[in-house]
């Protein structure tokens, strides 16, 4: 399923930045509870995005996080593109609750 969601507001009005997150945190809440998620974000969202993906513990997560730690010894090649983040890094991970908007 593909739906995209394009959410509008002020980006002056701190009011409407606090509930444009409050309504893609509660977006995203309700795909997951009917088996979707997102498969793109905005950058601040990168990390809220996997957490969907929690299936045997974040496996998925987990064995690309391995493939980018072989491959990208350094972590210097875009730490934290779509929440995956060389072990260096990890601890910078933000919870869905971080998410700035």
């Amino acid at each position: 399923m593909n739906h995209p969601n394009l959410l509008f507001f002020d980006n002056k009005s701190e009011s409407q930045k606090a509930a444009d997150k409050l309504c893609f945190l509660q977006l995203l809440a309700v795909a997951r509870k009917h088996g979707y998620s997102e498969y793109r974000t905005h950058l601040d969202c990168m990390d809220a995005v996997p957490e969907q993906f929690d299936f045997n513990s974040h496996i998925h997560r987990g064995i690309v996080e391995q493939l980018k730690d072989c491959i990208d010894l350094n972590g210097i090649l875009v730490p934290g593109k779509s929440g995956i983040w060389p072990e260096r890094y990890r601890d910078m991970r933000q919870s869905p609750e971080q998410v700035k908007i």
